[in-house]
Order: structure tokens, then sequence, then C-alpha cells
């Protein structure tokens, strides 16, 4: 064993600190060693349920950073190295790092005006709220979509977790009037109007005719259920028993809650009867039907769209086109009525 001589004189002169030499010599063994502790950011968003192409929805976007950690994480207004957050959508790819932005709809664009660039540091335990304009892509497509935060999305910020930065909510983008009125009818893709221009239109301000002779049925949609039956029919229950049903031959009932049944007359066109599409207009008609089966799968479920092409099997060309049309009118009617 090692003896260790302090001299008093030392000692007397306030000199002790000698004595502990051979410690420091031997280092620092005898301490524990210390794990330092690092920030842990995480983002909470709040965001509408649905949306429509084009619209900005940062009135109703709030993105809350949190530091859950044990040390302060730095903002870009005291460090070039701050986190910053990201707001993009997306239905299934995450991008890698900072989002980026486009003019068009892909998988993981950022918003215009979704990165939030200018932030604050954040002590251990704290949180703060942001706002930011969040414009959605004008060519987004009507469906279901994923409306997702991330906090660092550049990783400036070393973490304690970086696993737990992103929070997504789900964001149904509905179909605009203009896009519904904008829809051909049958008529339109006859060979005698070929020639016609198919654009949008503004919606209309007045109704120059009298009203519509259908019943009236609810326009709500939010509580209602929606079920597709074994023959094809789409039918929409609401809680007070009221149902609106689209059968396969295209003709709509409305079944009031005492179980009246109300449906207006079919008029039914043979499509044998119709004339054949001419060649230059063959690649058209074939994108129109391929279009129109877009919508419908961004509108439907996939279970749903399944059931729903079980009942255009036995349909010919014409009839596809103007199966698809009426189906997609009828599924946006009520959003375009309210």
């Amino acid at each position: 064993m090692t003896r260790i001589h302090c001299p008093l004189q030392a000692i007397a002169r306030g000199m002790a600190r000698c004595c502990l030499w051979p410690f420091l010599a031997a280092g620092l063994s005898l301490f524990p060693i210390t794990t330092w502790a690092l920030p842990d950011l995480m983002v909470g968003l709040v965001a509408p349920d649905s949306a429509q192409a084009g619209e900005d929805i940062g009135d109703a976007l709030t993105l809350t950073v949190i530091n859950r950690g044990d040390r302060l994480a730095r903002g870009t207004r005291s460090s070039d190295n701050g986190y910053m957050v990201d707001v993009f959508i997306t239905r299934r790819t995450l991008p890698t790092g900072f989002a980026r932005f486009d003019e068009h709809y892909f998988d993981g664009v950022l918003l215009r005006g979704g990165r939030v660039s200018n932030t604050d540091d954040l002590a251990p335990r704290q949180r703060t709220r942001y706002r930011t304009s969040a414009q959605l892509p004008a060519d987004i497509p009507v469906g279901r979509f994923q409306l997702c935060a991330r906090v660092d999305p550049g990783n400036k910020v070393r973490e304690a977790d970086e696993n737990n930065n992103t929070q997504c909510r789900e964001l149904t983008i509905n179909p605009s009037a203009s896009l519904v009125r904008a829809l051909p009818r049958f008529e339109m893709i006859l060979p005698e109007h070929r020639d016609l221009e198919l654009r949008v239109i503004e919606p209309e301000r007045a109704d120059p005719g009298p009203p519509p002779a259908t019943p009236e049925t609810p326009v709500d949609t939010s509580d209602a259920t929606r079920t597709i039956l074994e023959d094809g029919s789409i039918v929409l229950t609401w809680p007070d028993g009221s149902q609106r049903r689209l059968r396969p031959d295209g003709l709509v009932e409305y079944i009031q809650p005492d179980g009246t049944v109300l449906s207006p007359i079919a008029i039914q066109i043979q499509g044998a009867a119709l004339p054949e599409l001419p060649e230059s207009l063959s690649d058209w008609g074939r994108f129109l039907a391929d279009d129109l089966l877009a919508i419908l799968g961004n509108i439907l479920t996939d279970a749903e769209l399944e059931a729903y092409q079980q009942t255009e099997a036995d349909k010919d060309y014409y009839e596809r086109i103007n199966w698809r049309l009426r189906s997609i009118q009828f599924l946006t009617a009520l959003e375009d009525d309210e």
C-alpha cells in the first residue's frame, strides 16, 4: 500500500490540495462514467379532417414542438444548426431529410409555405407553438392522404431519440364543385359532339330553372354509413333510418325512415343502338374511362372499389363510361349540395 505524506506545514498554509495529487494522477477511475444529457424533440399536429385541392389550410393548422429531453434544443434564431419543422402530404412514402417542394403533387411533397425555418430555443420539458401557411398542390387527386409534420428534418440537433420526430393525421381531399360540374355528360362523348371543348366552369350563382324533382334527402354525410350490397348497390344510411341507394342499373332510390321507397323513373338507353366510336377518338375514350376509374379509386375504399368493378363487368364501352360518370356524380353530389 502506498502511503500519502502531506506535511503539516502545507496543511497549516492552506495547501492541503497537495494530498490529492496521487488521486488526480491515477485518473478519474474512482468516479462513475457520466452519460451527457441530450434534447429529445417531438412535434404535435392539429389539422383539419378534409380540404380541397389548392386550398391553404394554414389557418386550421397548429404545430407544437416539445423538448422531452434533459438539455437545451437550439432553434434557428440562436444557431445555424437549429431545428426546423416541415409539413408534407403523402399516401405511403416518407421523405428522407428535408421534404422537397413542387408545384405538382407527389408522395411526400412539401406544402407551399409548409416549412417553419424561424424557430426558438427549447429548454428541457418546454414546448412552443408555430403557425404557418400550408397550401395543397392544385393537382392533388381526391381521396385519403396522410398530412405529416416532422421536426428537425435536417438532423441538425443531436437527440436522445431520433425516431419520434414525425406525426401524421388523415386528411381527405374532397372534389371541388367546379370539378363535378366539369364532368362530361354521356351525350358529350358521342361522335357528333367530339369537337366540344371540356373545361372547368365557375359554380353557378343561381338556378334559372325549377328545383329538381327529387325527394328531400339528408345532405350531410359525416354521420352516414356506407354499405355495398351483394348486388353491387351502394347504400348510404343515416342514424334516423333514412337511406339513399344507388342500384347497379343506375336507379337511385330514397328510403324514408318509415320504409317508404321513392325513386325517379330511369330511362334506359340500349348500348347496342349507339354508333361505334370513331378510331380517332378511341385512345381519348380509353383515357377518359381510366381517369374516371382513378377518381372512383380515390373516393372508394379498396373493398368498395372491388365490389363496384363487379357491377360493370357485363357493360359495353359506352355503358361503362356512362356508369362511371353517374357513379362519380352520385358519390360527390352530397358534398356539392351543401
